[in-house]
């Protein structure tokens, strides 16, 4: 590879990270949502995904000036206006922007100093950087209302398959002596995003076809839900029938969310290699 196109590129990246800063600053002190924490490794598994396919991506490079200039300049000047127009009180909304444009003025450079060639070979790896924008607010809340939904709904399937009574008005459960609330932070919406990252990974890199991509991808939400509602099981059956401190206190409410998403990869990680196998046999 050139070593010239190599270098713009080296700028335009230095360009990014100074640019970043400011957004960086907000995700890591707390303005942005602390579900979207895995926002910082994105950057290193894009960068990942590209070098293991370096050779195929970077064979015939060649610049490619209108394509790449016209992306650089959409996103230095939605950044300029955004930085200045824009109140940054809403923290969130505001880094999301910040976060696009910048994206839009690196994957501009990329496209200027390696081509349309090597952008549509590196096309998964570069879009794989959008997760790097931080949800906006109201996309945030829709999202964690409707986990929330099916975190409800699994959580009253599995109460009637394991016998606990209950009666179930809104998003609460009243058992014998004492309500239990399934609420917005019961989402595991952390949790959740990381699974669904995870699934649109490991399709990309170990399904052959598209179908069977879609069809992980979408395992992912009543996954989702199943884990969410086996963590609300197990803590409320504790609270239930061995002390109803568990429930507030312990240690599993708090902190135990990490065992359940173990459980959510593990199923995940079973499905995979079913849809692989089927794709194994479908080429025999």
């Amino acid at each position: 590879m050139k070593t010239r196109p190599v270098f713009v590129f080296f700028l335009f990246t230095l360009a990014a990270i100074g640019m970043s800063c400011v957004s960086l600053g907000f995700l890591v002190g707390g303005g942005v949502e602390n579900e979207q924490s895995y926002i910082l490794l994105i950057p290193f598994t894009s960068a990942w995904l590209i070098y293991i396919k370096r050779q195929a991506i970077f064979g015939g490079v060649r610049w490619a000036p209108v394509p790449g200039i016209t992306l650089s300049l959409l996103g230095s000047v939605g950044y300029f206006l955004g930085s200045h127009l824009l109140h940054a009180s809403r923290q969130n909304d505001f880094v999301s922007l910040m976060m696009l444009c910048i994206l839009l003025f690196w994957i501009g450079g990329y496209v200027l100093c390696f081509g349309t060639a090597a952008f549509r070979k590196a096309l998964f790896p570069l879009l794989f950087l959008s997760f790097m924008i931080p949800l906006p607010g109201l996309l945030m809340t829709r999202i964690v209302s409707i986990l929330q939904i099916g975190s409800t709904w699994m959580t009253f399937v599995l109460f009637k398959v394991v016998g606990i009574p209950f009666e179930l008005k809104g998003f609460v459960f009243h058992c014998r002596n004492l309500n239990i609330e399934v609420a917005e932070t019961c989402s595991g919406i952390r949790s959740s995003l990381t699974l669904l990252i995870a699934g649109i990974l490991v399709s990309h890199l170990f399904l052959k076809t598209y179908l069977r991509r879609l069809v992980l991808v979408f395992a992912v939400f009543p996954l989702a839900f199943l884990k969410n509602g086996i963590r609300i099981l197990t803590l409320s059956a504790f609270a239930l029938y061995v002390d109803r401190e568990f429930l507030p206190l312990h240690y599993l409410h708090r902190y135990g969310g990490i065992i359940f998403f173990l459980l959510a990869l593990l199923l995940l990680w079973i499905i995979l290699r079913t849809l692989r196998k089927s794709e194994f046999k479908r080429s025999l």
